[in-house]
């Protein structure tokens, strides 16, 4: 999913909202978002697993002078970066990425 994309979807959720990562096809196993990193260059940015989740704000903060054009990652687990496929908000307003 390409970074302007991500935020065109996500323009109507608060700007608090927080960033999970779901981990396999479980969709009640997820973990906080906590960090960005470039993967190659500025044109692949992965949100990577950590303690405490990123905000939508926060992550529009950081991306802010990288290419909307820049394809967004997800790292969940100690494999590879695996591109954004979509998201989906739980029950409890979390912004689950997978």
């Amino acid at each position: 999913m390409k970074l302007r994309d991500f935020f065109a979807l996500t323009e109507y959720m608060p700007g608090q909202t927080l960033l999970y990562g779901q981990i396999g096809t479980d969709r009640t196993q997820i973990v906080p978002l906590s960090q960005l990193t470039f993967l190659t260059g500025q044109d692949e940015i992965a949100l990577v697993a950590g303690n405490r989740p990123l905000t939508l704000d926060q992550v529009q903060t950081r991306t802010s002078q990288v290419s909307p054009n820049a394809i967004l990652f997800c790292q969940v687990s100690q494999e590879p970066a695996k591109a954004l496929l979509g998201f989906h908000q739980d029950d409890q307003g979390r912004l689950v990425l997978q």
